[in-house]
């Protein structure tokens, strides 16, 4: 498990809005793919603003705040709308952030989403198929963030717009759980905004 130190900074986890990946239904996580194609839908645009006022409403203070994204379409179009909400916002793409690799399902029926989280419960004993990425070094990948962040991050809050997975596996790390324990998480809707607070003294 992680071991936190006090936070200097609020982090709001974002999922992107509606793509037109979730609208095909289908698994985009090939960043090749997700970095150019399959961005938001108009649902998924107005889905984003209505993040952004609501984060404009609960942060009604924050006149400057950094905005870090993964760097597929999707993230990005979200991230976009969010900061035409905070004026002085500054966005940061990273590839730290980017969608969970689903290897061998990549491009295929999202229902095979469901697999994965089956086999993720099983924990230690879970074996993926091939080019599908631990939910270790997802949450790896989102800790790296937010370890920079702690030491060199400028403001006080800091919004982290991401994917399903990659999210809901970083909030494992707040909440004192195993990363493969994701899925016993409320489901991170498209859109939603989910600030991530440590629920535990890290064990």
């Amino acid at each position: 498990m992680t071991h936190f130190k006090p936070l200097r900074r609020r982090y709001f986890a974002v999922r992107h809005g509606q793509s037109e990946a979730n609208v095909e239904k289908i698994i985009v996580s090939d960043p090749e793919v997700g970095c150019i194609r399959y961005g938001l839908t108009e649902e998924g645009q107005k889905q984003a603003v209505l993040a952004a006022d609501h984060l404009r409403r609960i942060l009604p203070s924050a006149s400057k705040v950094q905005i870090h994204t993964s760097d597929f379409l999707r993230t990005l179009q979200t991230a976009a709308v969010i900061a035409s909400k905070f004026p002085d916002a500054t966005i940061h793409p990273t590839p730290l952030l980017r969608e969970r690799r689903f290897g061998e399902f990549e491009g295929q029926a999202d229902t095979c989403y469901r697999v994965v989280w089956e086999e993720d419960a099983k924990g230690p004993k879970a074996q993926l198929g091939p080019g599908v990425e631990d939910t270790a070094h997802v949450r790896d990948r989102g800790m790296t963030v937010i370890k920079q962040l702690e030491e060199h991050g400028e403001t006080e809050v800091v919004i982290l717009v991401g994917h399903g997975d990659t999210l809901q596996i970083l909030q494992t790390a707040f909440e004192g759980l195993e990363a493969w324990q994701h899925r016993s998480l409320a489901l991170l809707q498209t859109a939603e905004v989910r600030e991530l607070v440590v629920r535990s003294a890290a064990n």
